[in-house]
């Protein structure tokens, strides 16, 4: 396309409209590979809670199971979770963190001999223990 004459140039819009489509067209490319992974993310995500939520307490009828059911989760906030999603470590520390505001809330709070059965218990069924 040659559009108006400037002076003595003629100027030439077409690198311009071509330019200008292979922007727009990289911008869309983006917003599409965007979607995809937010996609892909959602479903990772998704899944896991599904594995998280079709797996089992084990050893339900135990004393472990049975204080950690109590206070981990009949306090109203979540379900019990599984101790076989994450390793002791982990269930040792969040079980601190969450004692310790129990505690400090004022709540119905597990004694120093429940925490030790409860610990025993993640410890015994926690990612990666032998059991």
């Amino acid at each position: 396309m040659i559009g108006k004459v400037a002076g003595s140039r003629t100027l030439c819009l077409l690198p311009l409209q071509v330019y200008c489509t292979e922007v727009s067209s990289l911008q869309e490319d983006v917003r599409v590979k965007r979607r995809v992974w937010i996609a892909i993310a959602v479903t990772a995500f998704v899944g896991w809670m599904m594995a998280c939520a079709k797996a089992s307490i084990p050893e339900p009828e135990s004393q472990g199971a049975k204080l950690y059911v109590k206070y981990c989760s009949a306090q109203g906030c979540h379900d019990p979770i599984p101790p076989q999603g994450s390793s002791y470590p982990y269930w040792k520390n969040q079980y601190a963190r969450w004692s310790g505001k129990l505690r400090q809330s004022g709540g119905a709070a597990p004694t120093a001999q429940e925490d030790q059965v409860i610990l025993a218990w993640l410890k015994k069924y926690a990612r990666g223990a032998k059991y």
